[in-house]
């Protein structure tokens, strides 16, 4: 069973070498922790261990390439994978049904001192416990992306997750210089992300009611409080303005917030069309090559040139 006799996690299994798996694999390593990293696709293993390889390049890290490499074992065999290790983290895609399926997989090979993980933005962590037997060692582990960037990490416990657990997971947190949150309880999307979902369902009702454009959204957003949210959250920002002021704005725009539940219209349409965004060249905006890798390395830069600061 599991036991605090250690609380340093050395090993890690990282299932999922994609966007946000590589990711994962990079920054552990990067911090000097072994990393094993598998995906079904040996064409996306091959190819998250060259994005590591780039991406330390971008990040002026290149002189680390050689120790942060040898440090990632990429494996074909998904048992052997997740053998002789403390932790695994599972990043493959958000659907609920593979996910269960692969953490029953998963248990079937591990010991029960074994720590498991999810990197889900979405699905609450008890979900996943309910078909272990040992339901005490899962929890969640929401990396942002780029994971190798962004310092959060959502630490969320389900209603069975042992303390053990959480300490082990936030002790490697900080060894590898992330910012670990845990969360006092379980909810669907979490925090962040229902953070962003607040501001993206307000922001369409906007643009549906004709008072802005998508582009003035942005760059409403890009211009104003989101240059403040980089370096302080709302609490602390609205201490600042006094919640004298922003009270009486609460009691005049709360009541004419938007609060639909579904889905609205023009994001259908644009489903439907298949106007996914940048990977389908079109979706709010156009896109080709060019415009869309423009702007993922502005985005990139900004992140690093802003955590920089923080270092």
């Amino acid at each position: 069973m599991l036991n605090d006799k250690d609380i340093n996690l050395k090993s890690v299994a990282v299932i999922g070498a994609g966007l946000m798996g590589h990711g994962i694999a990079q920054d552990l390593a990067t911090s000097q922790i072994s990393v094993k990293l598998w995906d079904s696709s040996q064409e996306n293993l091959t190819l998250g261990l060259e994005n590591i390889k780039k991406n330390l390049v971008v990040l002026g890290k290149s002189h680390l390439i050689s120790d942060v490499m040898n440090l990632i074992t990429p494996v074909s065999s998904f048992e052997e994978s997740i053998t002789e290790v403390e932790l695994v983290i599972e990043a493959i895609q958000e659907d609920l049904t593979v996910k269960l399926d692969l953490f029953r997989d998963i248990e079937k090979f591990v010991s029960d001192e074994v720590i498991l993980a999810s990197n889900t933005s979405t699905f609450i962590p008890s979900l996943f416990a309910d078909v272990l037997n040992v339901p005490e060692r899962m929890l969640v582990m929401h990396y942002f992306n780029p994971p190798y960037v962004v310092p959060l990490v959502e630490v969320v416990k389900s209603r069975y997750t042992s303390e053990i657990v959480v300490n082990k997971v936030v002790e490697l947190l900080k060894i590898s210089k992330k910012t670990p949150v845990v969360l006092n309880k379980e909810m669907t999307g979490f925090v962040a992300n229902r953070l962003q979902s607040a501001l993206l369902r307000e922001s369409i009702a906007l643009v549906n009611s004709g008072v802005a454009s998508f582009d003035q959204i942005d760059q409403i957003v890009s211009n104003s409080f989101g240059q403040r949210l980089a370096f302080a959250g709302p609490f602390k920002i609205f201490d600042a303005a006094g919640w004298d002021v922003i009270s009486k704005i609460a009691q005049l725009v709360w009541l004419d917030l938007d609060n639909s539940k579904e889905l609205p219209r023009s994001i259908i349409d644009l489903l439907d069309c298949g106007n996914l965004g940048i990977k389908s060249e079109k979706g709010v905006f156009d896109w080709d090559k060019k415009s869309s890798e423009n702007f993922k390395q502005m985005l990139l830069q900004q992140l690093i040139k802003i955590n920089q600061e923080y270092e």
